[in-house]
């Protein structure tokens, strides 16, 4: 997968060089609610989410069906850990704590929508670290090794059954290196993959973005603010066992 990690750093590169601005405080772009009121089971959930919109350039525009499940890994140790000693510089900084990591097994097929070429799914595991501050986590992709990735849930879907899990979640991820942001993803998750409610979800996660003002992220880029149709979206149950690791897929 070397051939993919040159290419994500690349990648976050040509941002850096394009970007004129800095990532944002966490807090700044978090619903202030959720400080007080995140729940991590019903974020995490029963079902899986279904990425509605996105603007992330490690995501290739031949892919699609983009799906989300997350699950509860094993408690980290921040003690010698790369991920504690890198974020731990500020009192506004989020810290990592000793708690169970959250693992996201984020898939998607490629490609897709291209006649007579069979679409795969590929897999990119994910895992977040827990931090002090509810709903703002520290990621981790083997694509870019050891840089921790910031990730914060920017607002909720409240379920029209209280106790139930979140309806949708509105996640930002921002690397800055030399005072500059490098890599801005930001993904629009859902529960419901085409309907009603998944209009509903996304009308909700694009007005909160707003309110929020994280459009600006997207506003004026070439990448834009992308929606993905999951009419017809095949997932690891339909393919069965044909699929890879993300590594094979290059941008090259």
């Amino acid at each position: 997968a070397k051939s993919v990690m040159r290419t994500a750093i690349a990648l976050f590169a040509l941002v850096a060089c394009i970007a004129a601005y800095r990532c944002p405080d966490p807090l700044s772009i978090q619903d202030p609610s959720l400080a007080s009121t995140f729940n991590l089971d019903q974020f995490l959930g029963e079902s899986p989410y279904y990425e509605l919109a996105l603007h992330d350039y490690t995501q290739p525009s031949i892919c699609s069906c983009m799906r989300s499940v997350k699950t509860l890994g094993k408690k980290v140790q921040t003690s010698g850990d790369p991920f504690s000693s890198s974020v731990n510089d500020g009192s506004k900084t989020p810290v990592v704590v000793d708690a169970p990591e959250i693992l996201d097994n984020f898939t998607m097929a490629c490609p897709w929508g291209i006649a007579k070429l069979q679409p795969k799914i590929y897999i990119s595991p994910l895992s977040f670290r827990q931090t002090d501050m509810p709903g703002i986590f520290y990621g981790h992709w083997d694509v870019v090794g050891k840089m921790p990735i910031p990730d914060t849930v920017v607002a909720v879907g409240e379920p029209d059954i209280p106790g139930a899990p979140y309806r949708w979640a509105l996640e930002l991820q921002c690397v800055e290196e030399l005072g500059s942001a490098i890599f801005v993803g930001i993904n629009f998750y859902a529960r419901d993959a085409t309907g009603p409610e998944a209009k509903r979800s996304f009308d909700e996660m694009l007005a909160a973005a707003e309110r929020h003002d994280i459009q600006q992220y997207w506003n004026n880029t070439k990448a834009s603010l992308r929606q993905v149709d999951h009419t017809g979206c095949q997932y690891n149950e339909a393919l069965g066992v044909d699929f890879e690791r993300f590594g094979p897929i290059t941008l090259e």
